[in-house]
């Protein structure tokens, strides 16, 4: 673990650590310009895992394609002695993550989730269009501002080709949080654009409501249980029945595209 103050690569120094998954951690650091950056680092016992390295670069070169400014910048993927990692965009704000845990129960006010709901599934939506899905999509994964005025996307570590595209290749499935994946996902069913549109369903409910869209039950458990989201009195008829729709359990029955969610808010 490395420490502020600690020079990585010769070129950073690190400020502090922003973030720690499984396999990734991620350090706010200053480059030789005295630019603050992200550094996306793998740990030490996966630092030779070519699969995990060939996942950065395949990060890296994707968000090289993507130009929206709601979806976080790559600058340079670089090799060092602790291995292979990412310099990106430093991203300064809460994670969504944080803002419902302080709303839990409660959610956001539906003025400020309207604009964001919107900025997130542009985003989204021109990964779609590239034929890309994203395939993590949660609360986590959004950093929102201070002032609450913008959200950005900060992590593509699992995004791949939509499986509808008959030249997508296979690319192995990462660890997934069962309740953010639609139960296809969960099945570890090769992942398509609706596996998208479920999940930020779900993450559009909990910022609304300030809880998950099936409570303690992760979504394959309530498509198996037939459980269906409570109405949230806060929407409108036809905004509830989009988010009902992009919820359903069964991908042949879901709403199709992220847009078509956003456009009715």
């Amino acid at each position: 673990m490395l420490e502020p103050g600690d020079r990585f690569d010769q070129e950073y120094q690190v400020t502090r650590l922003l973030g720690s998954g499984g396999i990734h951690d991620v350090y706010l650091a200053e480059d030789g310009n005295q630019k603050p950056v992200a550094l996306k680092i793998l740990k030490p016992k996966y630092r030779t895992s070519k699969t995990l390295i060939n996942a950065l670069k395949a990060e890296h070169e994707i968000l090289q394609r993507l130009s929206h400014p709601a979806t976080v910048r790559s600058y340079q993927i670089k090799q060092s002695e602790e291995g292979v990692f990412l310099v990106l965009e430093y991203v300064p704000g809460k994670s969504l993550k944080e803002l419902i845990r302080q709303h839990h129960s409660v959610g956001l006010p539906l003025q400020l989730v309207k604009p964001m709901i919107k900025t997130l599934a542009s985003a989204l939506s021109e990964m779609h269009e590239m034929d890309w899905v994203h395939g993590d999509i949660k609360p986590a994964h959004v950093i929102v501002d201070d002032d609450g005025m913008r959200a950005k996307w900060i992590d593509f570590g699992v995004a791949c080709q939509d499986s509808t595209n008959p030249e997508t290749e296979s690319k192995p499935v990462f660890a997934i949080t069962p309740h953010y994946v639609s139960p296809e996902r969960y099945r570890r069913e090769q992942s398509c654009v609706s596996d998208d549109v479920f999940a930020f369903a779900l993450m559009v409910y909990e910022v609304i409501s300030g809880v998950p869209a099936f409570g303690k039950l992760a979504p394959f458990q309530a498509c198996n249980a037939n459980v269906k989201p409570k109405r949230l009195r806060v929407l409108d008829g036809a905004q509830w029945r989009l988010l009902e729709h992009a919820l359903n359990t069964r991908r042949s029955q879901r709403l199709k595209s992220i847009r078509e969610l956003a456009a009715g808010f």
